[in-house]
C-alpha cells in the first residue's frame, strides 16, 4: 500500500506539493516549473504567469535571494522546453534504454530490504513546518506500517514520537480526526484517558492509585528521531542517533533552501492511497507520456505529452 499526499496548495503562489510515503516531493513552481526532488529532477513547463492578477506580480517584485534562484531555474528550463515544442514535440532522454524485471517491483524479499533500508533507515519527509506552525499543533504521519505523531512544544521546537499510548498502545491521534484532536497543550488518549503534555511525558492517569508509582515516574510517549530544515520535517523510522539532514541532502541541501518551504502556507490537503508498490506510484508521477490518454477528458488538453526536460 503505498500513500500518495498531496501536501498542500499555498496560498500567494502558485505551488502544489506532493509526496509519495515521504520518499519524494514534486513542486509546480512559482508561475513557471515543476521540480521533483528525486534524481533524475523532471521538470514540466506550467506558465501561469498571465493568470496572476497585478496585485500579485507587485508583490512578487520584491524577490528574495531564493525567489531570484527558482527564477533562473525556471528560465532555463523553460528555454529548454520551448526548443523541444519548436522542434514539433521532442523530449530528453537518457542515454540508453533502462530495462527493470518485474520482479523490482513484486518480489517479497526486495520490499523487505527496501523497507528496512530507505522507508525506516533514513530521514523522510513527513510534513511541512507550515502543518504545525503554532506550539500545540500536530499532525499524523503514516508510512510502511508505521505512525508518528509530530508536534510543535511549548519552546516551538518540533518533536515526533510513536503514535500510540503507553499503557494499551492505542492510537492517540487517528488521521481522521478534527482540528480540536490536532492543537492543544495535553495529548489525551481517547481509551483511558491518559494524558500527556507536549514533551511526550505522562502528566494525568484516571485512577492513579490502581498503578505502581515507580512504573509511572518512567512512563512517557515513545520518540522517533526528527529534524526541521528549511520549511520541511524529517522523521527517521528506527534509531536513536539525532539526524544528520547535511548528510542526508549533501548536493539537495541548497535546492531545499531554494525552495523557501518555511514561507508557504497550505490551504488544501487531500490523499489517495493506492494498492501499488511505491516505485511505480514514483515513476507515475515522473513523467508526462500519459498525460494525453490517461487525462485525455480533463487535463490532457491543457498539456503537452511526453514533452519534459530532466536534470541529472
Amino acid at each position: 500500500m503505498s500513500t500518495i499526499r498531496s501536501a498542500g496548495t499555498w496560498a500567494g503562489l502558485v505551488t502544489t506539493v506532493f509526496s509519495v510515503d515521504g520518499l519524494v516531493c514534486s513542486l509546480i513552481m512559482l508561475g513557471s516549473s515543476d521540480l521533483a526532488t528525486s534524481p533524475p529532477n523532471l521538470v514540466f513547463l506550467f506558465d501561469y504567469s498571465s493568470l496572476l492578477s497585478p496585485w500579485i506580480r507587485k508583490g512578487l517584485s520584491n524577490r528574495t535571494m531564493f525567489q531570484e534562484m527558482r527564477s533562473a531555474q525556471a528560465r532555463s528550463v523553460r528555454q529548454r522546453l520551448v526548443a523541444h515544442i519548436a522542434a514539433g514535440g521532442t523530449t530528453d532522454f537518457a542515454p540508453a534504454v533502462l530495462r527493470l524485471p518485474t520482479h523490482c517491483y513484486t518480489d517479497p524479499t526486495r520490499w523487505a530490504v527496501e523497507r528496512r533500508t530507505l522507508f525506516e533507515g533514513l530521514p523522510l519527509v513527513a510534513c511541512l513546518s507550515q502543518d504545525i506552525p503554532l506550539p500545540g499543533e500536530r499532525t499524523v504521519f503514516e508510512v510502511a506500517g508505521h505512525a508518528v505523531l509530530i508536534l510543535r512544544d511549548d519552546n516551538g521546537q518540533v518533536r515526533a514520537f510513536r503514535n500510540r499510548c503507553a499503557h494499551r498502545a492505542a492510537q492517540l491521534v487517528r488521521s481522521g480526526d478534527d482540528s480540536g484532536a490536532r492543537r492543544g497543550k495535553r495529548i489525551v488518549c481517547p481509551f483511558h484517558g491518559w494524558s500527556y503534555d507536549l514533551s511526550g511525558r505522562l502528566v494525568n492517569i484516571p485512577g492513579r492509585v490502581g498503578f505502581d508509582p515507580q512504573t509511572l515516574e518512567n512512563c512517557r510517549l515513545s520518540p522517533v528521531a526528527v529534524a526541521e530544515k528549511d520549511g520541511a520535517v524529517f522523521v527517521r523510522l528506527q534509531g536513536n542517533e539525532p539526524l544528520d539532514l547535511p548528510g542526508h541532502l549533501r548536493g539537495f541541501e541548497p535546492v531545499l533552501a531554494m525552495l523557501d518551504l518555511a514561507g508557504m502556507v497550505p490551504v488544501q490537503t487531500s490523499r489517495l492511497e493506492a494498492r501499488t508498490n511505491w516505485k511505480i506510484a514514483i515513476d507515475t508521477y515522473a513523467e508526462s507520456y500519459h498525460f494525453g490518454v490517461l487525462h485525455a477528458r480533463s487535463i490532457g488538453d491543457a498539456y503537452m505529452s511526453d514533452v519534459a526536460a530532466f536534470d541529472d
